[in-house]
C-alpha cells in the first residue's frame, strides 16, 4: 500500500512538472532553464524573468511544495501564472542565493488561488 501511494505521488509530481514545462514553453518561450523534483512532494523550477523585465539577467528558482489535495491543472496555473508570471513584490524580501540562483518558495498559502 505504501509503495502504491509513493508511485501515485510520483506520477502526480511528474504531471505537474510536465504541465509547468508545457505552459512555460507556451507562455514564456525560452524562460525555463530547468525543472525537476528535488524531494518527495516538491518541485524546483529555474527560470529567467526577462519576460517581465527585459534587462533582468538574474536566474530565479521556485522551490515549491505540491499540495496533495489540489488538482494538477490548478497547481500548474498557480505556479506559472501567479508565482512565476507575476512580479515577486514582497516575496523579493524572502529570496536567498544558492549556486547563482535566487530561490523563493512561491506564494504564501493564503495567497494561492486555485480555480
Amino acid at each position: 500500500m505504501v509503495e502504491r501511494v509513493a508511485m501515485e505521488a510520483g506520477g502526480r509530481i511528474e504531471s505537474v512538472i510536465d504541465g509547468v514545462r508545457a505552459r512555460m514553453d507556451a507562455a514564456f518561450p525560452g524562460a525555463l532553464l530547468g525543472i525537476w523534483s528535488s524531494e518527495p512532494g516538491t518541485i524546483r523550477v529555474v527560470y529567467r524573468a526577462q519576460f517581465l523585465f527585459p534587462d533582468d539577467q538574474r536566474v530565479y528558482g521556485l522551490w515549491r511544495e505540491i499540495e496533495a489535495d489540489v488538482p494538477v491543472r490548478s497547481l500548474v496555473d498557480e505556479i506559472v501564472h501567479r508565482e512565476i508570471g507575476e512580479p515577486l513584490g514582497s516575496l523579493a524580501d524572502e529570496l536567498w542565493l544558492e549556486a547563482g540562483v535566487l530561490w523563493f518558495r512561491g506564494n504564501r498559502p493564503e495567497w494561492r488561488l486555485y480555480v
